[in-house]
C-alpha cells in the first residue's frame, strides 16, 4: 500500500495509520476476522515434533518382518498417499473443504488462490478447515 495504508490480497479490506508496534498480521485479523485467508492462518498449529525411542531389546528386529505384514504393496501405497495430496501444488496434504460443492482438494495455501473448485468448477463461497479426529 501506500505510506502505511496496506491491503489483504485476498479479502481486499485494508488498514491505516498504524502504532509503531502494530503487527499487520494480528491487526488484520482483530478488523477483519471473517477473512478467509485470517482463519486459514488461525487454524494453522504448529505441529508437534514426535521421538519414536527403540527400547534395547528391540534391536535385534529387522525392517523385513514388518515389511513382509502389510498388506498393501507399494504401488498401493503411493496411490493413498497421492489421494490425500493438494491437487493443486502436489506437495502439502488436503486441508481445507470448498462450499457449497464440499470437495476437499487443496491445501490452505492453494486454497487461497482458487476461485472455483479445481475438481468440479463451482464456484468457491466459502472455505473451511474440518477438523480430523
Amino acid at each position: 500500500g501506500l505510506s502505511d495504508h496496506v491491503t489483504c490480497f485476498h479479502c481486499g479490506n485494508g488498514i491505516r495509520n498504524w502504532q509503531s508496534d502494530a503487527v499487520p498480521s494480528v491487526e488484520h485479523a482483530r478488523h477483519f476476522p471473517q477473512c478467509s485467508f485470517v482463519m486459514l492462518k488461525a487454524e494453522k498449529t504448529p505441529s508437534k515434533e514426535v521421538n519414536i525411542v527403540v527400547p534395547e531389546e528391540g534391536k535385534h528386529l529387522k525392517n523385513k518382518n514388518i515389511i513382509q505384514d502389510n498388506t498393501l504393496n507399494s504401488t498401493e501405497c503411493e496411490k493413498l498417499e497421492d489421494i490425500r495430496l493438494c491437487k493443486i501444488c502436489m506437495d502439502t496434504e488436503l486441508e481445507v473443504v470448498f462450499l457449497p460443492c464440499a470437495h476437499m482438494a487443496t491445501c490452505s495455501s492453494c486454497a487461497l488462490t482458487q476461485t472455483h473448485c479445481p475438481i468440479c468448477r463451482a464456484q468457491i463461497n466459502h472455505i473451511i478447515k474440518p477438523i480430523m479426529s
